[in-house]
């Protein structure tokens, strides 16, 4: 069968499985699974570094039936890790890039933190292409699934530490606005961001580069022009860890300590031990759940479940808000 015809057969069987409430969703749904894992393992096992047609339509059919979260959670529990990590070895091309965004998807913290070094190289030899002033749509799987790897720890401390910053930065910084695609730029921020969390040094160098938060500030402004919210959301994001969020912690601290000096003072002044004023009651919350749009399904189920069957105070963003989700939150 022609490869044409592979993909035309699987692109069928991915609007079926994406069908609501689909009747025999498990049953097809691993039938297929069971069928592009015995392409694959065939391959793999007589030639894995050969870009063949037939291979790249199996890697492209999984990695759209990894974007469906019922179906990736069927590909995780074939513990299929070891068998994409086969097309890994084949340098810069189809293959392993197709692999690498399917691995995003399906690895889980322990298989990551497993070889966290490694991976991490593989990353960064891919975006290592990335050319500012170029537009290189092979880039866009690279940069998404890179910026999902970021949620793991080990992964993300090991991509700042062999460079990564050093390839984002400049690309984010010096693009030229006209050919640069904002998909691309939002990853990149998104990716950046992320980074700033829980390693001060990565912090630190972000701030330090001056011109480069003045590009994220300009996307900013542009975003809102355009109307495109996922962009702002992630210039606006990485703004407000670099720039605001240190003063707006030093603020609240001063107001506190305002407020408490004021109330030993007039302690002091009636001789009396003041009670403490009955404030109005804070809103709180067990969890704070964040995802991303794409996920939204999965969040407000999970949402439904801890709120409604374990009596968990969630907080989530039911709705899509306009303004500051970070002051919001």
């Amino acid at each position: 069968m022609s490869s044409n015809a592979l993909t035309y057969i699987f692109e069928r069987c991915q609007q079926l499985l994406n069908i609501q409430n689909f009747s025999s969703f498990d049953k097809h749904a691993n039938n297929i699974i069971d069928r592009l894992t015995k392409m694959l393992e065939t391959v793999a096992t007589t030639n894995p570094d050969n870009d063949n047609e037939k291979n790249i339509v199996a890697l492209n059919a999984f990695l759209n039936l990894s974007k469906n979260v019922d179906i990736r959670t069927i590909i995780r529990k074939r513990q299929l890790t070891s068998l994409f990590n086969e097309y890994t070895s084949n340098e810069a091309g189809e293959q392993q890039k197709l692999a690498l965004s399917i691995l995003a998807e399906i690895m889980d913290e322990k298989e990551i933190n497993d070889n966290p070094t490694e991976m991490a190289k593989i990353f960064i030899d891919q975006i290592n292409k990335l050319d500012p002033n170029k537009y290189d749509p092979d880039v866009d799987n690279t940069l998404s699934s890179l910026n999902a790897m970021m949620q793991h720890e080990e992964f993300k401390n090991e991509f700042v530490r062999q460079g990564g910053l050093d390839i984002l930065i400049p690309f984010v910084r010096d693009g030229d606005p006209e050919i640069q695609s904002d998909k691309q730029l939002e990853d990149a921020i998104k990716i950046l961001w992320s980074c700033t969390f829980n390693n001060p040094a990565a912090l630190n160098t972000i701030k330090q580069n001056e011109k480069l938060m003045t590009r994220v500030n300009d996307l900013l402004e542009k975003s809102k022009e355009n109307e495109n919210t996922t962009l702002e959301k992630a210039a606006e994001g990485l703004i407000w860890k670099v720039e605001k969020e240190e003063k707006f912690i030093e603020e609240r601290a001063a107001q506190a300590e305002k407020k408490k000096q004021e109330k030993k003072r007039k302690a002091e002044e009636t001789g009396v031990a003041e009670e403490e004023e009955e404030e109005e009651e804070e809103q709180k919350y067990d969890l704070m759940i964040s995802y991303c749009w794409a996920e939204s399904e999965l969040a407000h189920r999970i949402f439904g479940y801890l709120s409604e069957k374990l009596g968990y105070k969630i907080w989530i963003d039911i709705e899509q808000m306009h303004g500051s989700t970070i002051e919001a939150m």
